[in-house]
């Protein structure tokens, strides 16, 4: 992928590629997951600067 230009994303972001109109009726769920993956990362003392982590 690299050698074609491509760039690697966490599936963070594809999660947010897919819900491009949070509007949307069903973002509320999504969103509810995104707060929560963020949340437990602050209690396990992660920090989520790094992309791959």
């Amino acid at each position: 992928m690299l050698q074609a230009w491509a760039q690697p994303i966490t599936s963070l972001v594809f999660g947010c590629e897919l819900m491009r109109n949070w509007a949307r009726s069903d973002a509320d769920r999504y969103r509810t997951g995104i707060n929560d993956y963020f949340r437990r990362k602050r209690e396990a003392g992660q920090s989520s600067g790094d992309p791959f982590s």
